[in-house]
C-alpha cells in the first residue's frame, strides 16, 4: 500500500534493526514482540494500545507515501501498521492468520464487509513506473 502511494521501503531491515523482526526460526503462531498503536488510529480502535505479534519481515516501511499514516510501531520505531487517509483499510507487517489467538483484524474485516454500502472507493495509485522502480509488478 505504501509503495503504491509513493512511499519507500527499507530493503534490508536485518542490517539495521534493534528488535529482531525476521524471526523465521520461531513457530509462526508465536508472538515475539510488542506493537504500540497510536491513539486516534484505526489500529488503536482494533487492537487497543498494544498487541503482541509474530514477526517474519526483513523489509519495512521507509518514507510514508501520499496519504499514508503510521498507525503502530515497534519499540525500535519500525512501522508495523499503516492506514490510508480516506480509505477503509489497514496494512500490518505481522501475519494475523498465523497467530495462536484469533487476531482482531478478522473481526474488523467481517464487521466492515457486513456494513458495506455501495461500491468500494478506489485509492489513487501513484504510477506503474514508481511500482516498477520498487520491484513490484505493474
Amino acid at each position: 500500500m505504501n509503495v503504491a502511494l509513493g512511499g519507500t521501503l527499507v530493503i534490508d531491515l536485518v542490517a539495521q534493526q534493534e528488535i529482531e523482526h525476521a524471526r523465521w526460526i520461531y513457530p509462526p503462531d508465536l508472538a515475539t514482540h510488542e506493537v504500540f498503536c497510536r491513539a486516534g488510529t484505526l489500529a488503536h480502535e482494533i487492537y487497543g494500545e498494544e498487541i503482541s505479534v509474530n514477526s517474519f519481515h526483513h523489509q519495512a516501511i521507509g518514507e510514508l507515501g501520499r496519504g499514508v499514516a503510521a498507525a503502530a510501531t515497534a519499540n525500535d520505531g519500525t512501522i508495523e501498521a499503516i492506514e490510508v487517509d480516506g480509505a477503509d483499510a489497514i496494512g500490518v507487517q505481522w501475519h494475523p492468520e498465523m497467530l495462536a489467538e484469533p487476531d482482531a483484524t478478522f473481526d474488523w474485516l467481517v464487521s466492515r464487509s457486513r456494513n458495506m454500502k455501495g461500491p468500494l472507493r478506489p485509492v489513487e495509485r501513484r504510477s506503474d513506473e514508481h511500482c516498477s522502480q520498487a520491484g513490484l509488478p505493474n
